[in-house]
């Protein structure tokens, strides 16, 4: 599950503890209890929780970038050491104030045990809130949240190269049918358009896919070597033009003029077959 912010405590607000102190004050005196409250609260509401909470709403696979999940694990680690520390700090002033002022309770016969166990109650209530909002506490649920999406988008990476060899495997039994069509008469061809855009968006669609999660998302692919990318981001190039055609011949076109192009093909095929094996 990914962080949440902690509710915010009723035994620690201010005005529960007006509600509660009753005449104890006028008993005690001054404890400082409310005044350190009031600051715990202000201290709660400064913290920019969301940037704690950053995969809540993890990002989609489409607006995934490494740069950017790094920038936001760097926010909440700015906000651990900044508003959240500082919650920290009053939360621990406030569970050293309360604990002053239950041993004086305690010191009165005249003030109810049941405000003395009040008071006592909120110190540990100050001091568990404190704990579990510390660095140290929370850099286990943000690391997890951190390396939970950066699991997930690997995951999803290292699988399109799989695909893409299935559909390279199916790629020379389309190409032949090209040929073949090519081969026939012109009044054979009128679907030869679509087939060949087909063919070459099947490839284009996880080609693209790996460049992305490379080149832009920072995402290393397994099976596929950095120094490859370059090819293969030119390969991807040559199949986008046909891949995001509407048409690739004229119904004039000439059967030579059509060969010389699904030769191309072939070859940009072949080099990227050559590349994922």
């Amino acid at each position: 599950m990914p962080y949440t912010r902690p509710d915010y405590p009723q035994i620690l607000k201010k005005t529960d503890w007006d509600s509660k102190k009753g005449t104890i004050a006028k008993i005690a005196g001054k404890t400082g209890v409310g005044e350190a409250a009031a600051e715990c609260e202000r201290r709660y509401a400064a913290v920019q929780w969301q940037k704690l909470e950053f995969a809540k709403n993890p990002p989609g696979v489409n607006s995934f970038t490494k740069p950017d999940w790094d920038r936001r694990l760097a926010d909440a680690k700015s906000e651990i050491t900044g508003n959240l520390r500082l919650l920290v700090d009053a939360l621990f002033k406030l569970r050293d104030v309360a604990t002053a002022a239950e041993t004086k309770f305690k010191n009165n016969k005249l003030i109810p045990s049941s405000s003395t166990a009040h008071v006592g109650q909120m110190a540990r209530t100050a001091d568990q809130l404190g704990v579990s909002l510390n660095a140290n506490s929370l850099a286990t649920p943000i690391m997890a949240d951190y390396n939970g999406v950066l699991v997930k988008m690997k995951a999803i990476a290292d699988g399109i190269p799989q695909i893409l060899k299935g559909v390279l495997a199916r790629t020379p039994a389309a190409i032949a049918d090209l040929k073949r069509l090519a081969d026939g008469p012109e009044s054979g061809r009128a679907d030869i358009n679509n087939k060949f855009i087909k063919a070459a968006r099947d490839l284009t669609q996880n080609i693209t896919n790996i460049v992305l999660f490379m080149k832009q998302r920072g995402i290393p692919v397994q099976g596929v070597d950095m120094a490859e990318l370059p090819q293969l981001d030119r390969i991807s190039a040559t199949l986008v033009v046909w891949g995001n055609a509407t048409s690739i011949f004229r119904a004039d076109a000439k059967k030579d003029d059509i060969k010389a192009e699904i030769a191309k093909f072939e070859k940009a095929v072949n080099d990227l077959s050559a590349l994922m094996r």
